[in-house]
């Protein structure tokens, strides 16, 4: 092996082998620094839903949670339609 291959492993990282249910570390320490993937993703549905009412947000217009009730409002609204 040449100097610049022992180079490249030493600094390649292992290969993740972690079955179901074992956490990384780093997903650990994202869930214990109080970041939660819930208000990201409920910000994507506003935005999937209406990028005007998305905009009334990041504007002050209208409160996030407002935004998210009229948004899972029209869904729910939707769905029994659809049934």
């Amino acid at each position: 092996m040449s100097c610049v291959g022992r180079e490249t492993w030493a600094v390649t990282p292992e290969v993740d082998k972690r079955g179901r249910g074992n956490k990384s570390e780093a997903g650990k320490a994202t869930e214990s620094s109080g970041f939660s993937n819930r208000p990201l993703q409920q910000a994507r549905e506003i935005v999937l839903h209406s990028i005007d009412r998305a905009n009334d947000v990041i504007h002050g217009r209208k409160h996030f949670d407002e935004a998210l009730r009229l948004v899972l409002t029209a869904a729910q609204t939707s769905k029994s339609r659809d049934a």
